[in-house]
């Protein structure tokens, strides 16, 4: 399955603890979102989702990558 990451995410070393099968497709981004800062966090680290703002102004920037559908549930976030 397709992966889209951004923020601390984009570390392979640190998503692959999570998901050891992700292999980088390249850097894309995203229209019409921006992030928000608005989760509290466990660990004093950032937290942020993507919001979809439908403003064509707002883009992120991040990495593509392939990872087993088996290992979704480990990326947390979201159900999709």
């Amino acid at each position: 399955m397709k992966y889209f990451s951004y923020g601390s995410n984009m570390s392979l070393v640190r998503l692959h603890e999570r998901a050891p099968s992700a292999r980088i497709i390249g850097t894309c981004s995203i229209s019409r979102h921006d992030l928000r800062f608005h989760k509290k966090s466990k660990d004093n680290s950032g937290k942020c989702d993507a919001y979809e703002t439908g403003d064509v102004n707002d883009v992120i920037f991040g990495v593509l990558f392939e990872i087993d559908g088996s290992e979704k549930s480990a990326l947390g976030g979201s159900p999709q």
